[in-house]
């Protein structure tokens, strides 16, 4: 009897593990360690962030987090940034964030490789006149953003109807363009990397949509879906 009742504490633990939702990005890289700070965990203790400088992480809880829970991860030296369905934020970390105790199931970067729309890897069509919108997360510098660019062999466009958060690129024909768009995605600074419209890149006037808002903050061009929309 007893150890029948420890195949169905066995059984019913791997069904919540199996159950527990899963981030809304757009695109899912294969794991890699490099990019894991904590793991699936139900009580991660004394997890500090392994680098020296701030880091965006996106930090998955067991359950939506309450705003009680992010007035903590803030207490502890986090910018609780942006939602990320689901039950997940996006926040820059300072080194000595501590995450035990919120119910946190993983900490993590993001994989350079679900920063870049699939429309650029696949080369669609929209992708065919070499211009390219980089969405920077929101605590970003709009000169540090704009000194990236400048950096990255990329031709920085000027459009005054974008986001403070987003620049417009383009890349010239003897542009190696997949190594400069790697080459940023790799930059913690950059939030993702998309085709720009040819309204865009005429310069014509557009209305340019801010992203959905949440109690928890706005959501990025990384995520695929909220809710059932």
């Amino acid at each position: 009897m007893q150890c029948s009742s420890r195949w169905i504490i066995f059984f019913c633990s791997s069904a919540l593990l199996l159950a527990q939702p899963a981030l809304h990005l757009k695109v899912r890289a294969p794991a890699h360690g490099g990019n894991l700070i904590a793991d699936e965990n139900p009580s991660i203790r004394g997890v500090r962030l392994p680098r020296l400088t701030g880091t965006h992480v996106i930090l998955q809880f067991d359950q939506p987090p309450t705003a009680d829970t992010l007035d903590v991860l803030r207490s502890r030296g986090a910018v609780v940034l942006q939602d990320v369905p689901e039950n997940g934020v996006l926040a820059l970390m300072s080194p000595t964030t501590v995450l035990d105790g919120l119910g946190i199931r993983t900490a993590r970067r993001l994989d350079p490789r679900e920063k870049i729309s699939p429309l650029l890897t696949q080369r669609d069509v929209s992708t065919a006149g070499g211009d390219y919108l980089v969405e920077f997360h929101p605590d970003v510098d709009p000169s540090v953003a704009r000194r990236l660019i400048l950096n990255s062999g990329l031709e920085l466009r000027e459009n005054p109807d974008l986001l403070r958060r987003h620049l417009l690129v383009h890349a010239r024909n003897d542009t190696d363009v997949s190594a400069a768009i790697e080459s940023l995605a790799s930059q913690d600074q950059v939030a993702y990397i998309f085709p720009g419209s040819a309204a865009l890149a005429s310069g014509a006037p557009v209305n340019v949509c801010g992203g959905a808002l949440t109690a928890f903050g706005s959501i990025g061009q990384i995520i695929a879906t909220n809710g059932e929309g």
